[in-house]
């Protein structure tokens, strides 16, 4: 899961939003800036472990795309667990919706389930699966909020078939199916609530 990660961002997803403006005099690189609607991203995990891990693999992924871009500016993120303080949360919120440079908010599930409003990220990528399905319609239902601009995008990224994962997520594609959009090679997509949600294995 955390390669898969660190590889979106890296392949396209953090280049998308950044502009390079025209030189000043001739030799000169241009001024390279970031959209302030540049593409926002959640990824959310269930353990304390597993999101120690995502932090730092996000911080890395973060530090080389600056490095290999030669950006003048450096990115951030946000992270937000269980035993993070409300008033910390709603500063975190308000530095994720409002910063174009912090790209990507890394959320516990179950810290994500009420009162948080990601709308500024049209994209979520869960790389755990929480016990209840009701948890994870609660964290996905905070890019769902008011003043989402654009169609949300929902990756699951799920172990291999007969894990005990997959057999979780077999079990909560029947809820997830009345009101999302599920893309897989064995069925047809229905038009929902979501442009898209890939089931994607993450073996490895």
């Amino acid at each position: 899961g955390e390669e898969w990660v660190g590889d979106r961002f890296l392949g396209g997803w953090l280049d998308a939003g950044v502009v390079e403006g025209e030189g000043e005099g001739e030799g000169q690189a241009g001024q390279v800036s970031v959209e302030a609607d540049a593409p926002k991203y959640v990824v959310f995990a269930h353990h304390l472990s597993v999101l120690e891990s995502l932090r730092a693999t996000i911080d890395a992924v973060l530090r080389r795309h600056q490095a290999l871009r030669q950006l003048p500016f450096a990115w951030s993120h946000i992270g937000i667990q269980g035993s993070t303080p409300a008033d910390t949360r709603t500063d975190l919120v308000k530095r994720f919706t409002n910063d174009p440079r912090c790209r990507v908010a890394l959320i516990g599930i179950t810290a994500g389930g009420v009162g948080l409003d990601l709308a500024a990220a049209a994209t979520a990528i869960f790389v755990e699966l929480p016990n209840s399905p009701s948890w994870l319609r609660q964290a996905e239902d905070r890019l769902h909020r008011r003043g989402q601009k654009e169609k949300v995008q929902v990756y699951y990224l799920v172990l291999p078939p007969g894990s005990l994962e997959d057999k979780v997520w077999e079990n909560m594609r029947r809820l997830l199916r009345e009101n999302t959009a599920v893309v897989n090679s064995r069925e047809k997509a229905e038009e929902l609530e979501v442009a898209r949600v890939q089931e994607l294995g993450a073996a490895g």
